[in-house]
């Protein structure tokens, strides 16, 4: 097919209207809320560890820096762990209790 080039034509939208539009998007959808509604309070109440680390280190554990780079190692390992089982999967059903789960795991230390 040999369609002739046609420039893109630019939107010239306000920032306003496209905060309103994803706004109502995510209230339309009942997935996207319900994950968004879970980040945000996992990071509520699971936020402030990395602040609480450095004190659990030394008061709780009696370490130095070594045993707070293996809490933070922790962490990581345990980010890797949860991005290879999601990746691993083999469809998305049952993504949403799987996703749900998780934050039960922040608060298990």
């Amino acid at each position: 097919m040999n369609l002739p080039l046609q420039p893109p034509v630019a939107k010239h939208r306000r920032v306003v209207e496209d905060l309103r539009e994803g706004w109502r998007y995510v209230i339309g959808s009942t997935s996207i809320r319900s994950m968004l509604s879970l980040l945000a309070v996992a990071s509520l109440v699971g936020g402030c560890y990395s602040v609480l680390l450095p004190v659990y280190a030394k008061s709780l554990f009696r370490g130095d820096a070594g045993t707070l780079g293996l809490l933070y190692s922790a962490v990581g390992f345990g980010a890797l762990v949860a991005g290879i089982a999601l990746a691993a999967r083999k469809s998305l059903l049952g993504i949403g209790s799987f996703v749900a789960r998780q934050p039960l795991c922040l608060g298990s230390r």
